[in-house]
């Protein structure tokens, strides 16, 4: 089995330093993927690096979920 770990709302933004509205706002615009349980959102700990820049192994040609074509 593999394990995820997932942030709340309040840890991503926690993390962003920004307000829990805000990180509400990318999620809903598609800048930062999430997965929506109910009422509450769940971001990937990989998806936050990615966001930040700290992560490099996107699938190639592919860009912030636009495939080149």
């Amino acid at each position: 089995m593999i394990k995820v770990k997932m942030y709340k709302v309040q840890e991503v933004a926690d993390i962003l330093a920004v307000h829990r509205v805000t990180v509400r706002e990318l999620l809903k615009k598609g800048k930062i993927g999430g997965m929506k349980l109910g009422t509450h959102w769940r971001v990937a700990e990989d998806e936050v690096k990615r966001f930040l820049g700290l992560q490099t192994n996107q699938q190639p040609g592919i860009e912030e979920g636009v495939q080149k074509g």
